[in-house]
């Protein structure tokens, strides 16, 4: 009798949900997961404060002075957040309790820390109204790399921006040699010794026998099987007035979300990635209001 009682507490423990579809799935938790509940308006930030709940928890001795929340643009040690609704021990986190952190333009993301473990990464971007949204295509690095063109220097083709913004500069210039198959473009704008955005530019010469295969297929089809990031997560696009494939990075790179296109321009293969801090954005748009 006690083994069949215990097979039974068994199949509870494990017994699956069912989906919608039918399928059995198993809901997965981290050890720490909280959720966005509310976005309010701050008019002292001008942006937004988040309501965020605490939904899952099963961490032993969860002591707020354990864990920092971290947003793109700054971080809080969660004891000094504002609990609007705590559990019994105040100086725990538990599950339920409710707290608010004030966000900064562009802050689209938070996930808490607590040393090198990362807990309940939260993305509420598609929340934020479009004014608000942050994306390297709103940077003036892609500006930078929309304006990029074929020209001859010292008798030698190269993808080379127009006219650069005040403070950017070209970091690098690697052509095309023996031994490799591609040169490269940098273009940075610095601040001090940190760089603020950067365009980052990969050329190749087509072959004759490239040449020759774009006579029997598009470009959008030649440039989805030219490399493992094209063929894994590239989709069609068009960037500066040419049929491109694109990657749009997010979660990837130095400020968390970067961007890559790729094209064709006479027989010449341009890839081209975009790097920008989001607070450069935050500081142009501040600009535009003041001029207008």
């Amino acid at each position: 009798m006690k083994r069949n009682t215990m097979i039974v507490l068994l199949l509870v423990a494990v017994i699956p949900i069912f989906s919608a579809s039918g399928c059995f799935i198993l809901e997965e938790h981290g050890p720490f997961e909280c959720k966005l509940i509310e976005l309010r308006k701050n008019p002292s930030s001008q942006y937004y404060d988040a309501v965020v709940r605490v939904d899952w928890l099963t961490l032993n001795d969860a002591f707020k002075s354990r864990f920092s929340l971290v947003t793109p643009t700054q971080s809080h040690e969660m004891r000094e957040l504002k609990f609007i609704e705590d559990g019994r021990r105040d100086t725990e986190i538990e599950n339920d309790d409710v707290f608010i952190v004030p966000l900064n333009r562009p802050d689209w993301k938070f996930f808490i820390r607590e040393r090198n473990d990362i807990y309940s990464l939260v993305n509420f971007w598609e929340m934020l109204p479009e004014n608000d949204r942050w994306h390297p295509l709103k940077s003036e690095a892609m500006t930078v790399a929309e304006g990029i063109e074929l020209k001859d220097v010292n008798g030698t083709y190269k993808p080379i921006p127009g006219l650069l913004p005040e403070g950017w500069k070209l970091s690098e210039d690697r052509p095309i040699s023996t031994g490799y198959r591609y040169g490269e473009l940098n273009y940075s704008k610095m601040k001090g010794r940190n760089i603020k955005e950067e365009v980052d530019i990969r050329y190749y010469k087509l072959t004759g026998e490239e040449i020759e295969e774009l006579t029997t297929i598009s470009k959008t089809e030649f440039l989805s099987d030219w490399s493992e990031w094209t063929r894994k997560m590239s989709y069609p696009g068009v960037t500066a007035g040419h049929d491109s494939v694109c990657w749009d990075m997010k979660g990837i790179g130095p400020y968390g979300w970067s961007y890559r296109f790729m094209y064709i321009d006479t027989d010449m293969l341009i890839e081209t990635t975009v790097n920008s801090d989001p607070l450069e954005w935050v500081r142009k748009e501040k600009e535009r209001q003041v001029i207008q």
